[in-house]
C-alpha cells in the first residue's frame, strides 16, 4: 500500500456529480470512447493494433433490426437493404480482421458483445468447455471429479472460454456476436435516439463504430483495473476480482508498484482524462492500455464499490493507493457471478457422475456370487 499524499475533500454534492448522476451511452462516447484516446496511445505502441469501421445511420437500423430479429425469432425480418449493409460491414470486417493477423476481438466503439458469449449457450464456448472436461476425464478421473466440486476452477474455465469465444476469425463471426448482443443493441439504439433528437435541435450527434483489435493472447490473471480520480492514482484491483489465483498474491507488491508506475507515465504522457477508470493488461513483463472508462458508479469496482458514505467509495475518491486481489477462493463465485447456463452444465456432470458410479455399484453387487 502507498502512503496518501493528501487530497482535498469533496463535498458530498461535488462527490455525487463526479461518480453519482446519471450518465447516457451516447455522453460516454462523447468523452470515452476509443476515438478520444486510442490513436495518442497506438503511436506511443502503449495499446493494442485496431482498425475502426464507421457506421452510417442505416447501418445501425441493420445492426438493431438483426438484434431484433435474433431475439424474437422469424417474427421480425430484415429489408433487402439492410441485409446487404450487414453484408457489406462483414467484408469489411474480413478484410479488418486479415489485417490484424487472422483473428481479432471485435467491439463497438462503446462495449464490446460480451454478453453474448457469457449469457446464452454460445456454441464456440460451450465446445471449449466439453473438450476441456471430457479431455481431463479421459486422462485424470480424479482430477475430473476434484474439478467438478472446485467453483474457483469452474468459474476460470468460464471466463477463459468466453475470452476465446469472443476471438473472431471471420466477419461472420464477429457480426454473430454483434447481432447477439443487448450491450450493442442498447448502445446502438441510444445513439439512434440522438440522431432523431439532433434532426430536430441541430445538435451534433455522436458517433458508433465498430472496432477490430489485435487479438493478443494475454491471460486474464494479468488484467487490472486502476482508478484515477482528480488526476491522482487512487485504486487498483485485479480485474476477474471472482477467481483466485495464487500467484497474484504472491506477485502483488510488486505488481502494485508497476502497474501504478505505468498508470503515471500514462497520464504524465498521454492520457488527459481529469478523472478516469483505466483497464490495463500485464503481458510478458509490461503493461499496455485495454481501454479507458469513465469513473463512475456504472463502471465497475471490483474489489471496491461506489456505495455512498462507504470506505470502499472513500478509496477510490482519495485513496491511498493499493493493489487489491482475491486472497482466496470465494464458495459463493459461482451462485454469484456464473451465469445459470453454464453453473447447469457442471451440475449436468455431476448428475452423470453420480449415476455411472451407482451403475458400477449396482454391477458390482449383481456380479457377486454365494455358496449356498
Amino acid at each position: 500500500m502507498q502512503e496518501d499524499s493528501g487530497t482535498e475533500q469533496l463535498s458530498l454534492e461535488e462527490e455525487q456529480k463526479l461518480v453519482g448522476a446519471w450518465i447516457a451511452p451516447d455522453d460516454i462516447i462523447r468523452e470515452y470512447d476509443m476515438t478520444h484516446w486510442y490513436q495518442k496511445l497506438a503511436d506511443a505502441n502503449e495499446t493494442f493494433r485496431s482498425i475502426f469501421i464507421p457506421l452510417e445511420t442505416d447501418d445501425l437500423r441493420a445492426l438493431d433490426k438483426a438484434n431484433s430479429a435474433n431475439y424474437r425469432g422469424s417474427s421480425i425480418r430484415l429489408t433487402e437493404d439492410q441485409t446487404a449493409r450487414l453484408k457489406s460491414l462483414e467484408t469489411r470486417l474480413d478484410e479488418a480482421i486479415a489485417s490484424l493477423g487472422g483473428q481479432a476481438f471485435v467491439k463497438l466503439n462503446t462495449r464490446s458483445p460480451k454478453d453474448a458469449v457469457v449469457e446464452r449457450k454460445h456454441p464456440r464456448m460451450a465446445a471449449r468447455i466439453t473438450q476441456h472436461l471430457d479431455d481431463l476425464q479421459a486422462t485424470d478421473p480424479a482430477a475430473y471429479q476434484s474439478f467438478l466440486v472446485d467453483g474457483n476452477k469452474q468459474m476460470i474455465l468460464v471466463l477463459e472460454s468466453a475470452s476465446e469465444a469472443m476471438r473472431s476469425k471471420t466477419g461472420a463471426e464477429a457480426l454473430e456476436l454483434l447481432t447477439n448482443s443487448s450491450r450493442v443493441q442498447t448502445d446502438v439504439k441510444a445513439v439512434l435516439r440522438s440522431i432523431q433528437d439532433a434532426s430536430e435541435s441541430n445538435e451534433e450527434t455522436p458517433k458508433l463504430y465498430l472496432i477490430a483489435r489485435e487479438w493478443v493472447p494475454a491471460p486474464l490473471s494479468g488484467e487490472y483495473r486502476v482508478f484515477v480520480c482528480r488526476r491522482k492514482i487512487t485504486a487498483a484491483a485485479q480485474y476477474f476480482h471472482m477467481c483466485y489465483w495464487p500467484h497474484l498474491v504472491q506477485e502483488r507488491e510488486k505488481n502494485e508498484a508497476l502497474i501504478r508506475q505505468y498508470v503515471q507515465k500514462m497520464l504524465d504522457e498521454h492520457v488527459k482524462y481529469e478523472n478516469c477508470v483505466i483497464d490495463v493488461a500485464l503481458h510478458n513483463g509490461r503493461c499496455y492500455v485495454i481501454e479507458i472508462n469513465p469513473f463512475h458508479f456504472s463502471t465497475g469496482a471490483p474489489l471496491y464499490g461506489w456505495k455512498q458514505g462507504s470506505e470502499e467509495r472513500k478509496r477510490l475518491l482519495y485513496g491511498p493507493y493499493e493493489l487489491r486481489v482475491c486472497e482466496a477462493a470465494m464458495a459463493d463465485a459461482k451462485d454469484r457471478f456464473m451465469a445459470t447456463v453454464w453453473s447447469k452444465m457442471f451440475a449436468e456432470r455431476v448428475e452423470m457422475l453420480q449415476v455411472d458410479e451407482e451403475d458400477e455399484s449396482s454391477s458390482a453387487s449383481s456380479g457377486s456370487c454365494t455358496i449356498c
